[in-house]
């Protein structure tokens, strides 16, 4: 890692399978250190030469590239799904996650995503995680068939599954939130 940290800060290129990537001058390179249980500026000493910030709050989310469907984009699926959790519209709805992302969206996505994933000195990548771990429990979530409320109308179990839905996705919510805002229903 040291000669990683060395070749790319110092000396400006990186390396990789035969092929030499090298960066200009005019080119900044931002490090992000999380806060954890060891201290990486004394394990890796070439990281105490340049200038420290602290970040305070990260910078808003943005669009995966390529995504124009909410179904394309881990942010766009949490972002809805939280959004449907907190209307209550996760009992009886058929969601589905194949229309148009709307760039006007993005913010109001990260508020329900902030909401459930708060804590000091988060990073990018924490944040990311939590995003793409429910994103793929929530896409799985839908495309069962188990967990159709239209399924079983003969069987009378509709109200069961209704429940069970709204509690499947509470559960995959709050145990991946880092804090636990109050709960909704």
């Amino acid at each position: 890692m040291n000669e990683v940290l060395f070749k790319l800060i110092v000396l400006r290129y990186l390396d990789s399978s035969e092929e030499i990537f090298y960066l200009g001058h005019d080119i900044n390179i931002i490090i992000e250190i999380p806060q954890g249980f060891f201290d990486f500026k004394k394990k890796f000493k070439i990281l105490t030469l340049f200038k420290e910030e602290y970040i305070d709050k990260l910078r808003p989310l943005r669009k995966e590239k390529g995504a124009v469907y909410v179904n394309q984009s881990p942010i766009a699926i949490v972002g809805e799904v939280l959004q449907y959790y907190e209307e209550g519209k996760i009992k009886r709805n058929i969601i589905h996650l194949n229309f148009p992302i709307d760039d006007d969206d993005i913010p109001k996505y990260e508020y329900f995503i902030n909401k459930y994933f708060d804590v000091e000195n988060q990073n990018y990548y924490q944040k990311m995680n939590f995003i793409k771990i429910l994103s793929l429990q929530f896409q799985n979530f839908f495309q069962s068939i188990y967990f159709d409320y239209q399924f079983d109308f003969s069987n009378g179990i509709q109200d069961l599954i209704m429940k069970a839905r709204q509690s499947v996705i509470k559960n995959f919510i709050f145990s991946e939130a880092i804090t636990h805002p109050k709960e909704k229903g």
